[in-house]
């Protein structure tokens, strides 16, 4: 493994691997050690046709312009590569990361971040990635996906080298594998699990096994071998698209957009509060626009798709990091599913903050319904329902349950929700027709994708409706 990817750093070096493995163009044989570097049986590896046997020479492929490291991925006009792996991606005019949830749960976030550093490689993340690098350095390419920054999808598009960490390209992330990092000409996948390699998207190298070891036998390898090369042309590419394709909204809106509350929230917690979500729109903003400076903030119940989850995670951090705020950030729709946990948060004297960002109904369903289905609403509206949230939070013991409903009022009302002593229940009413963007539609690529009203795009998109197999 020091070997492959040393390569494509541009250092030379060699694998062992086991004598019994059988070499074939098609396959890609396991690793048995990945710190040796001339060791007996050693071989040099082929990128383009994989291993034929021990004495083959290598087929050296050279990227000239590696620009950074992204959890999720990395674009680029020169020569670039990604990394995608263990819910991030990496990018770089040469080099780019794509991270993932596994990174985080395997405990290799420091030796991601160490490598992204040294290196100066951008990293973008999936969902479950999100905190594995620090979403304010300035290598963070955010999250890509579905409903990811059209800056890290734009960059995973870009990047002519794709590294995934961890990460197995769900259809949340490459809804059109064929299409997926169309750019790259060298994808390598790092995982524990040999049954990820190559089930969706095909690789040019693989390693399966811890990925704290693999990650640190690589910053080593890098280290004394004196890598360092010149990323600028590729980090300008990627700060350019930070730029042109940010997130944005309507921010002269009369409602009170999601948006702008998540905006406020952040503003005063700058990413050092545990966040925790339910399903649907209000999970998506909150990945979108909350800051993460560490693994392990951000609690969702990614592609189980649980709504109700929110609070109680809420409940079991709080018990956790007692010193720690942690915010629940949940809709109308998921705090239904787990209501009666306001009462243990009580109960248990734990100081929860929880925000219901109301927009009557399942927001996230009308989305689609309204994207796909010609604005046919079916369930998704919830506009005749009575509930009354706030007394439902008082009558559970909630001393402090309010109903923000004035967007005068945001600044004002979110500072005292923080700043209460105690377990807070915050009702937001906002605009019922806010959306999620950017967004791919399932089964499509990034080329494809939806940015609204208020975000650029590369290209025009037509909506197309998905078919009944690629239905959420």
């Amino acid at each position: 493994m020091a070997k492959t990817i040393a390569e494509k750093l541009k250092v030379t070096a060699s694998l062992r691997v086991d004598k019994s493995d059988n070499f074939d163009s098609h396959v890609t044989p396991r690793i048995s050690a990945v710190y040796s570097v001339n060791q007996t049986n050693s071989f040099r590896a082929s990128f383009q046709t994989g291993f034929r046997n021990p004495d083959t020479q290598a087929q050296y492929i050279y990227f000239n312009n590696p620009t950074g490291i992204l959890l999720g991925g990395v674009p680029s006009n020169a020569p670039s590569y990604n990394i995608y792996g263990g819910g991030s991606y990496t990018q770089a005019s040469v080099a780019d990361f794509k991270q993932s949830g596994g990174v985080i749960n395997a405990g290799a976030a420091y030796a991601l971040r160490e490598f992204s550093k040294e290196f100066q490689v951008p990293v973008v993340t999936t969902l479950m990635g999100i905190g594995a690098v620090d979403t304010t350095h300035p290598l963070s390419m955010r999250m890509l996906g579905m409903h990811g920054t059209a800056f890290a999808n734009y960059a995973v598009d870009d990047c002519d080298c794709l590294l995934a960490l961890g990460a197995r390209f769900d259809d949340r992330v490459a809804g059109n594998p064929a299409k997926f990092a169309g750019g790259a000409k060298f994808i390598a996948h790092l995982d524990i699990d040999a049954s990820e390699i190559n089930k969706v998207k095909r690789v040019d190298w693989s390693h399966v096994g811890l990925m704290p070891d693999a990650l640190l036998a690589l910053l080593d390898y890098g280290r004394r071998n004196g890598f360092k090369r010149d990323w600028s042309e590729w980090h300008r590419h990627c700060d350019e698209l930070r730029s042109k394709y940010a997130m944005n909204y309507d921010r002269d809106s009369a409602l009170i957009q999601p948006y702008y509350v998540i905006e406020e929230i952040n503003r005063l917690t700058r990413g050092e509060a545990i966040i925790t979500t339910g399903v649907g729109q209000h999970q998506m903003w909150a990945a979108q626009y909350f800051d993460f400076r560490s693994p392990r903030l951000w609690l969702t119940s990614g592609s189980m798709g649980t709504m109700g989850f929110g609070l109680p995670a809420a409940v079991g951090a709080q018990y956790a990091q007692r010193s720690r705020l942690v915010i629940d950030i949940d809709g109308d729709a998921s705090i239904r599913m787990n209501i009666g946990e306001l009462e243990t948060v009580t109960t248990y004297d734990l100081p929860v903050k929880v925000v219901v960002l109301n927009n009557c109904g399942d927001g996230m369903v009308k989305q689609w319904q309204k994207l796909f289905h010609s604005g046919r609403l079916s369930a998704s509206d919830k506009s005749l329902h009575t509930k009354d949230f706030v007394k439902a939070a008082q009558a559970d013991g909630f001393k402090y349950a309010v109903r923000l409903d004035k967007k005068a009022d945001v600044p004002r009302v979110i500072g005292e929700f923080i700043r209460f002593d105690g377990a807070a229940f915050l009702e937001v009413m906002i605009d019922p027709d806010a959306g999620v963007y950017p967004m791919v539609g399932p089964g499509q690529a990034y080329v494809d994708m939806i940015t609204g009203e208020h975000i650029p795009s590369r290209t025009r998109v037509d909506i197309k409706t998905p078919d009944a197999s690629e239905m959420f």
